[in-house]
C-alpha cells in the first residue's frame, strides 16, 4: 500500500484551518520522508491556496481524500463533530490516520471508533496530543 518513491509517505490532510495547515506545511516542508499530496476543506478557496503552496491537489470532499489511491495516510484536522465519521472512513479503507483531538464528540462515538480499530486487528489511529511533548508544558508539569 505504501508508495515507494524513496519511502515517501503520501499524506492527505482533511481540514485546512490553523491546525491542519500547520500539519500540512510541516509534513510538506520539514518532515523527511513525507509529502502532502491532497487536501480538503469546506472553505475551498483556503484549501486550494494551501494546495498550490505545497504542490498538492485540493479535492472536493473528505471522502475523496480518504479514498484517493495516491494517499497513503491521512491527517484529520476537521471540526470535532466530524472526527469519528472520518476516522471510521479511514479504518474502512485501511489507511493510517493522525487524528487531532478529540477522538469523537461523545463517548459512544469514541467507543465505536475504538471497536472498529480493534476489529481490524491493527492500530491505525494516532491521536494528536502533541502538547505533552511541548517543552513549556513538560516544564510546567514537572514543577507541580
Amino acid at each position: 500500500m505504501l508508495h515507494n518513491a524513496a519511502m515517501t509517505i503520501r499524506v492527505g490532510v482533511i481540514g485546512t484551518g490553523n491546525i491542519g495547515t500547520a500539519h500540512a506545511l510541516s509534513l510538506a516542508r520539514e518532515v523527511s520522508g513525507s509529502s502532502v499530496v491532497a487536501v480538503f476543506d469546506v472553505a475551498a478557496d483556503r484549501a486550494q491556496g494551501l494546495a498550490i503552496d505545497i504542490d498538492a491537489r485540493a479535492l472536493p470532499s473528505a471522502q475523496a481524500v480518504i479514498e484517493d489511491d495516491d494517499v497513503d495516510a491521512v491527517v484529520i484536522a476537521s471540526p470535532d463533530d466530524l472526527h469519528a465519521e472520518q476516522a471510521l472512513a479511514c479504518l474502512a479503507v485501511g489507511k493510517p490516520v493522525m487524528l487531532e483531538k478529540p477522538l469523537a464528540p461523545t463517548l459512544s462515538a469514541a467507543q465505536q471508533v475504538l471497536d472498529a480499530e480493534v476489529a481490524l486487528g491493527r492500530r491505525l489511529i494516532m491521536l494528536g496530543f502533541m502538547r505533552r511533548f511541548d517543552p513549556g508544558y513538560v516544564a510546567l508539569k514537572n514543577s507541580a
